[in-house]
């Protein structure tokens, strides 16, 4: 890690697992597994959301 606000972190490596199982994004921490973010898709259509251009476009967090 070259840059980071806890500094006991620098020099670090920090590694992160990324997956995509239908419509659900994870990043794991590599380090521990049970720390993970989760996104996933909104349905554009039912939500009312205007502007989306993208199927495949991740609009909201979970």
């Amino acid at each position: 890690m070259e840059v980071s606000m806890n500094p006991p972190w620098l020099g670090q490596e920090q590694p992160r697992i990324g997956s995509i199982e239908g419509d659900i994004l994870s990043i794991n921490n590599g380090l521990n597994p049970n720390q993970r973010l989760v996104w996933k898709r909104v349905n554009n259509e039912s939500k009312g959301i205007k502007g989306a251009k993208e199927n495949n476009k991740i609009d909201s967090l979970v």
